[in-house]
C-alpha cells in the first residue's frame, strides 16, 4: 500500500510567521517540559539568537505557539492536497489519512495538546477550524470517491459517520489513563471500524 508520510513535520518551508529551526527547538520543550514550565530565553538560546531577538519575532509565548499550530496545520494541508493524487483508491486513501493522523498523535502528545487548549485558546482554535474545514471535508469526500469506486457501501449517514470517527477520536486523544501503547490499539481500532464498517466485502 502506498503511503506518503512526511517524516517530520518541519521538512517543509513555513509560509506563516516563524523560522522552523525556532519552531522546532520550541516544540521540543514544550513536550519535555510543557508550555507553561519553558521559558522563551531557553527557546531564544537554543536557537542561538538573544531574548529580545526572539521578542521582536514573537511578542509573547501565546504567539510562539500560535506560530507552531500555523506551521503544523500548514503541513497538514498539505498533505490532504496530494494525499488524493497518491493514492488508486479510496480505501488507499483513507489509510493514509489514518497513518498521518496517528504520527501527527505520536509527535504532540496528549498532555501538550490538552495544555495548549487550557492555556491558549486562540492556538486552538485553528486546530478545531482545521478539524471543521478541512480535516471532516476531507473524510467526507472520500466517503464520496469510495462510493464512486464501488468500495464503500452506499447507505450509510456520512455526516454521523464522521463525526462519529472524531468523536472517539478525541476521547483517543485526550484520555489521560491511556499509555502509549493502548492508545495506538484504540486509535487502531476506532480506524478499523470506520473502514470496514463502509467497506463492501473486499480482502485486506
Amino acid at each position: 500500500m502506498k503511503t506518503i508520510i512526511s517524516h517530520s513535520l518541519f521538512d517543509m518551508p513555513v509560509i506563516k510567521t516563524g523560522d522552523p529551526n525556532i519552531l522546532e527547538n520550541a516544540l521540543s520543550f514544550f513536550i519535555r517540559k510543557g508550555v507553561k514550565n519553558t521559558s522563551m530565553q531557553e527557546v531564544a538560546l537554543k536557537s542561538g539568537m538573544s531574548r529580545k531577538k526572539l521578542y521582536n519575532l514573537f511578542i509573547n509565548k501565546e504567539r510562539l505557539v500560535i506560530a507552531l499550530v500555523e506551521n503544523i496545520i500548514f503541513k497538514s494541508e498539505q498533505f490532504l492536497s496530494v494525499c488524493p493524487g497518491n493514492s488508486p483508491d479510496a480505501a488507499v486513501e483513507m489509510n493514509n489519512i489514518f497513518s498521518y493522523i496517528k504520527r501527527t498523535i505520536d509527535f504532540l502528545p496528549p498532555l501538550l495538546c490538552r495544555e495548549i487548549k487550557r492555556y491558549y485558546p486562540n492556538a486552538w482554535q485553528l486546530v478545531y477550524e482545521f478539524r471543521e474545514k478541512k480535516l471532516e471535508p476531507f473524510i467526507l469526500q472520500n466517503f464520496k470517491r469510495g462510493i464512486a469506486e464501488y468500495l464503500y457501501q452506499s447507505e450509510f449517514n456520512k455526516e454521523v459517520a464522521c463525526w462519529l470517527y472524531f468523536w472517539q477520536l478525541q476521547i483517543a486523544i485526550e484520555d489521560p489513563s491511556l499509555n502509549k501503547e493502548r492508545r495506538h490499539q484504540l486509535i487502531d481500532n476506532i480506524n478499523n471500524c470506520l473502514l470496514k464498517g463502509i467497506l463492501k466485502s473486499r480482502p485486506f
